[in-house]
């Protein structure tokens, strides 16, 4: 479970979550009144909301869908791979087998996905230039 208000004694910081920090700027909500009551109790500690860090040139895959998945398997996947694919598939709809498990085992069976349909003069360009 996610924590929304986290006290830092050692730095004298009360850290909230960006969810929160908006809840909390309307004045009659309980977030509201629970950051006033959690800053009164700590009158000289600074208030900090939580950043997602994003980590820079990180391979998102968007277009990765389940459907293109499933054709890629078809073409390129070993024996045997179609079918557990499709297994994870249907745990996905009431288990807790969701898509980032299916994407994982998809990237990690087939790693060459991550150069897939790029000409190889892209791919040498890019190797020179570093």
């Amino acid at each position: 479970m996610k924590k929304n208000i986290i006290i830092d004694d050692t730095l004298r910081v009360i850290r909230i979550s960006k969810k929160f920090y908006q809840k909390a700027t309307n004045a009659e909500s309980t977030e509201y009144n629970t950051l006033r009551s959690v800053k009164s109790e700590h009158p000289t500690y600074s208030i900090s909301i939580g950043v997602i860090k994003k980590k820079e040139n990180k391979e998102s895959y968007r277009g990765l869908t389940y459907e293109y998945m499933e054709r890629y398997i078809e073409v390129y996947g070993n024996e045997g791979d179609l079918d557990y694919y499709k297994e994870l598939r249907f745990l996905s709809e009431c288990h807790s087998v969701k898509y980032p498990v299916i994407k994982q085992w998809f990237l990690n069976k087939y790693p060459d996905i991550a150069n897939y349909g790029i000409r190889e003069e892209i791919l040498s360009n890019t190797t020179h230039a570093a």
